[in-house]
């Protein structure tokens, strides 16, 4: 009996942090992206461009492994201590989530240009930090996809004086 290989369906993973940085986030979202192959997705994943100086210590270069594996948009960032540091707090009134203007606008049009050439069929996103909800309800409007929001951990949503106001 032949298998029948469902038509692969495109994904957009939009996820602030990916390999090679290393933190939890990372490891989910490229491990979705690893896998969803085999459920007929093809993920292409959103992230920025993480390197050893606006990484840091969680920068590990053994984690990347030089993008075969997972199609990614990746957009060039350089940490808020080199870039417009003393617009950051006007910056950050503007976006609800702190992240820097240029980065933000830069991975619109790179979502926006990789639609173009082959659409997309949904918008995934995962949360902390909010930038990537923003980002994709603001693409969903553009591109008229639907989106998914992926809470990793619902407990960090509520931190500061909400969080105290619950306990």
């Amino acid at each position: 009996m032949a298998v029948i290989k469902p038509s692969t369906k495109r994904v957009l993973m939009i996820s602030w942090y990916t390999y090679p940085c290393n933190r939890a986030a990372a490891h989910r979202a490229s491990q979705f992206a690893k896998y969803l192959p085999r459920f007929g997705w093809e993920p292409v994943l959103l992230t920025v461009e993480w390197t050893r100086e606006n990484c840091g210590t969680a920068f590990d270069p053994s984690l990347d492994d030089g993008g075969s594996s997972v199609n990614a948009l990746r957009v060039p960032y350089r940490s808020r201590r080199t870039l417009f540091r003393h617009l950051q707090p006007v910056i950050s009134l503007l976006l609800s989530y702190r992240a820097p203007l240029l980065v933000y606008k830069e991975m619109l049009r790179a979502a926006t240009r990789a639609h173009k050439l082959a659409p997309f069929h949904v918008l995934w996103a995962t949360y902390l930090p909010g930038i990537d909800f923003q980002l994709a309800s603001n693409l969903a409007r553009r591109l008229r996809v639907p989106w998914v929001a992926d809470f990793r951990d619902i407990g960090c949503i509520f931190e500061g004086p909400v969080r105290n106001r619950l306990r």
